[in-house]
């Protein structure tokens, strides 16, 4: 899963992105702008989201789900302790329920891209994406 940090990571695959069916590529840049800059420039802030995104027990082949889900479940914890230690109550509250939602919307996007990477001839996507899809 992808979470934004600077547009400089997003150009590898534009060309696909805009070639692809529906609004993908418009669904993609509507998703790295609402992402608040605050939240994307905070280090601390990607780095529990990467955590998060990371151990997600609904993946294809987790062995041991539930040992997975409490991972999981101890950097939303974190996260929400973290905003509580720089922000007000109501304000931590508010971010950290915004931040829950963009996993969510990361999720179907992430799917999106996967569907697109899929559907695609292995000769016109790069040789790490072919790795990681299995596009042989």
């Amino acid at each position: 899963m992808m979470i934004p940090h600077s547009n400089q990571g997003y150009n590898i695959n534009l060309g696909v992105l805009k070639e692809a069916r529906g609004n993908l590529y418009e669904e993609h840049q509507r998703f790295v702008k609402s992402f608040r800059s605050e939240w994307r420039t905070n280090e601390s802030i990607m780095i529990i989201l990467c955590a998060i995104t990371l151990f997600t027990p609904e993946r294809l082949n987790v062995v041991h789900k539930d040992v997975v889900k409490l991972e999981q479940d101890s950097y939303y914890y974190l996260l929400k302790r973290y905003l509580e230690s720089i922000m007000n109550g109501c304000e931590a509250k508010s971010t950290y329920l915004r931040l829950i939602r963009k996993i969510a919307e990361l999720r179907k996007l992430n799917s999106s891209h996967v569907r697109v990477f899929l559907e695609m001839n292995p000769k016109e996507v790069e040789p790490l994406l072919i790795e990681i899809f299995d596009l042989k």
